[in-house]
């Protein structure tokens, strides 16, 4: 059995087992560099995480793990492998062996007594729809947002948002720039049955919070997971020069007792950071984000915070 396959077969053992069939069951080093692999309904999304000494992937590389992942992973219906960039966009992966449907993938998520059902995808696209770290929040908002309005900002698929709408809220908005992005949000809204409490916006976050707080609109809880960057026609967000001003923004739209939370995609920004962003309100510190095993656990990836004025 190759190294690769043994990685893979190893971490199926420790964490293939969970109940779902949306799971990251590796992540750690092959070889000396870090790979990870998601098991998606069947498929298995691999990804190496390029330093700036990568070598280039070629045939040989996409035959080994091909091979791996059937020895490891005999019922696998499919695999890709991505190599994401150290800086930069990722491209799309690259498919191994499978077929992927044309409607794509149904995977299904334990939220304790509901099931968060999502559509992933493999093809033309360089993420396949899940954040599967984000796995404890969509839990902890499903909990936590039943008789409240919730504002899901930079939605991307609409999960999060979705996690709301199955625990009780009275209403979801979905918002996010891209209107592509959104379509596929609405197809997870629907597979779940809550079309009737989540609707989806398509627009600028910045502006449409501003808009929002001017008008003193006000939700039971807000959602933030900026990219790191992100361009639209009218302007640019970048979470080094921007995170203050949103989240000031994100705040003025919380009401008093309510929730915010934040997700922050860099490992620059710290608690005290975000604490400085603040404008007059106090911070109940509820909830620290942090990645399931076997995600690295190095860093914090965000906070939830009550609210109160």
């Amino acid at each position: 059995m190759s190294a690769a396959a043994s990685w893979l077969t190893e971490g199926w053992k420790r964490f293939g087992s969970s109940g779902s069939n949306a799971v990251r069951f590796c992540d750690g080093p092959v070889s000396g560099l870090r790979w990870s692999a998601d098991f998606l309904g069947g498929w298995v999304w691999l990804t190496q995480w390029q330093t700036a000494r990568t070598h280039e992937l070629g045939d040989s590389d996409f035959k080994a793990w091909s091979d791996a992942v059937k020895q490891a992973l005999p019922r696998a219906q499919g695999a890709v492998l991505q190599s994401r960039p150290f800086k930069g966009a990722p491209p799309h992966p690259t498919v191994l062996f499978g077929t992927e449907p044309a409607s794509g993938v149904e995977v299904s998520e334990n939220l304790g007594n509901a099931q968060l059902r999502a559509i992933v995808r493999f093809g033309a696209v360089s993420h396949p729809g899940i954040f599967l770290d984000h796995a404890p929040l969509r839990r902890w908002i499903f909990e936590h947002s039943r008789g409240e309005r919730v504002m899901n900002t930079f939605a991307y698929t609409g999960l999060l948002g979705v996690a709301a709408g199955l625990g009780g809220a009275t209403e979801v908005v979905n918002a996010d720039l891209s209107k592509k992005t959104l379509l596929w949000a609405d197809e997870n809204t629907a597979l779940n049955g809550v079309s009737g409490v989540v609707h989806s916006f398509a627009g600028d976050t910045m502006r449409d919070l501003k808009i929002r707080s001017k008008k003193g609109e006000r939700f039971g809880g807000v959602i933030l997971d900026p990219p790191s960057f992100s361009r639209s026609k009218t302007s640019v967000f970048s979470t080094d020069k921007d995170l203050g001003v949103l989240h000031e923004l994100a705040l003025s739209c919380v009401r008093d007792g309510g929730w915010l939370s934040t997700s922050i995609n860099s490992v620059s920004i710290g608690h005290r950071q975000f604490e400085s962003h603040r404008v007059g309100v106090r911070l109940e510190h509820l909830l620290d984000i942090e990645s399931p095993e076997p995600f690295p656990r190095n860093q914090v990836k965000g906070w939830v915070f009550r609210v109160k004025r």
